[in-house]
């Protein structure tokens, strides 16, 4: 472990410190000297307090904190916490290493912001190269080897994604009460990434869809995904009015984005006592909608910032009529970017096209498989995450 330094030394020393390290682990298993003799002495700072090595951090940043633990205690999950709700620091990458940890304790740990979670198990040098890409800005950095533990924490992280998705039986449940037709197809290219979608009732007459794409893709985005799912199911808050519900995410993403993180949404409201849909769109792509099984889709172009971008950002709700055969198409970039532009099957004009040459009488089920088909996707690999959520009127 290595000593922790006094206050009183000189500040100058601390400068250009980049790794700021907090082990409660033996020396001889610890990542202390594993850092040290890869970075040098002078780039590290270590300390027998958590709450001194997070309260240092954040007044010397840019910087990475690296906890080296026994296991995950409250009080890491407290200066986490700390740490993600001051905008001026909340983008600090912090590295976490365990020797015991649980799937409950993770997934906080993720929810958090924690930038990367790995077991003790893994190879001191497997864990030193993280350190490496976590300091040079390598998000999309190779993963490492997925083996043991490591491999199940992976595997948790997608579980835990999954878990927050709507569920067969609620959606079937949904889809008789509101007289729906629901589909969506989901795949996403590293089993959990940056989309997300779902369905919330708001009363006996009204139901709420949204579908979001954060930048990004694979499991180093999927934190934002439990960030936003989280977010739409806090109390207090309308959500019946689109726009609002657009500038109440976009303020709160900003203060819990890493920097450089954004997303696009879209958001609906189904008044099926009204027949009547009220959309709104940020950065999103331009949705397709239809008033009826014998009218034709046609695109409605998307306007407004991303979500998380700007301060106190302002979204249109639009308002159709949403009568029997109606339909509304959301879906995220990769639609029209597979395979990767030029070669893509989609741009906005042949996938309304597309869509127009279905029988009237098509599911969104139908339509989706339809789409799956016209891409390959049981042939080629995707290269971002994909979400096609289909709304229709029976």
């Amino acid at each position: 472990m290595l000593n922790p330094r006094s206050l009183h030394e000189i500040e100058a020393e601390y400068v250009d410190a980049d790794i700021y390290l907090f082990s409660d682990r033996e020396p001889a298993k610890g990542l202390g000297r594993d850092i040290v003799h890869t970075f040098g002495r002078e780039r590290v700072r270590g300390f027998v307090s958590l709450s001194e090595c997070v309260s240092e951090a954040m007044d010397f940043k840019p910087c990475l904190i690296v906890l080296d633990v026994q296991a995950i205690s409250p009080a890491i999950n407290i200066q986490l916490q700390r740490l993600r709700n001051d905008r001026n620091c909340s983008h600090i990458p912090v590295l976490i290493r365990a020797e015991v940890m649980t799937g409950a304790q993770l997934a906080k740990l993720i929810h958090q912001g924690a930038s990367a979670v790995i077991m003790a198990s893994l190879h001191n040098a497997q864990a030193v190269a993280r350190v490496r890409q976590l300091m040079n800005g390598e998000a999309d950095a190779p993963q490492l080897p997925e083996k043991g533990v490591f491999k199940a924490i992976r595997d948790a992280q997608v579980d835990m994604c999954h878990s927050i998705l709507p569920d067969a039986e609620r959606l079937a449940r949904i889809k008789k009460h509101y007289r729906l037709d629901i589909d969506c197809l989901f795949m996403a290219q590293a089993g959990a990434g940056g989309d997300l979608w779902d369905v919330m009732p708001i009363d006996a007459t009204r139901l709420a869809v949204f579908t979001a794409d954060f930048c990004g893709h694979g499991l180093h985005v999927a934190p934002n995904t439990l960030r936003l799912s989280s977010l739409m199911y806090s109390e207090g808050f309308d959500r019946s009015d689109p726009s609002a519900v657009l500038s109440w995410v976009n303020d709160r993403l900003r203060a819990l984005l890493p920097a450089g993180q954004f997303a696009a949404m879209a958001y609906a409201v189904f008044d099926v006592a009204a027949g009547e849909v009220a959309f709104s769109c940020s950065a999103h792509m331009p949705p397709l909608i239809r008033a009826s099984d014998a009218l034709p889709w046609a695109v409605h172009d998307c306007n407004g910032f991303p979500l998380g971008f700007l301060a106190d950002a302002q979204f249109e709700t639009v308002r159709r009529p949403f009568g029997a055969g109606a339909g509304l198409l959301l879906y995220s970039d990769a639609l029209v970017e597979t395979p990767l532009p030029p070669h893509h099957r989609f741009d906005s004009a042949s996938l309304v096209d597309f869509c127009n040459g279905l029988p009237e009488s098509t599911t969104m089920l139908q339509l989706n498989q339809a789409l799956k088909g016209a891409l390959n996707l049981d042939h080629i690999s995707l290269d971002d995450d994909l979400t096609i959520l289909g709304i229709r009127r029976l």
